[in-house]
């Protein structure tokens, strides 16, 4: 499938539900830019509470990572990778 651009693939790609098969995309690359940027943004923050909170807990950190990464694809967060800048 060509969507034109990354961007708009990471729309998509973040706004994929189970079982649906149609994503709608914005037409405006401004506001698919910005969706994908607050996600991206939310789930960073997300992931840094979850590995505080868990780090405060047991103080392991590869097992906070870990289990951050279970909660994570649990609850369906995509794999944003790491904040750029």
């Amino acid at each position: 499938m060509e969507v034109g651009g990354l961007e708009k693939a990471k729309y998509i790609v973040y706004a994929k539900h189970k079982g649906e098969q149609v994503v709608k995309v914005p037409k405006g690359e401004i506001v698919v830019k910005k969706a994908v940027q607050d996600y991206e943004s939310y789930v960073r923050e997300i992931k840094e509470k979850l590995y505080t909170a868990l780090m405060e807990k047991c103080g392991d950190h590869n097992r906070s990572e870990n289990l951050v990464g279970r909660i994570c694809e649990e609850f369906g967060l995509a794999d944003v990778g790491e904040n750029p800048g």
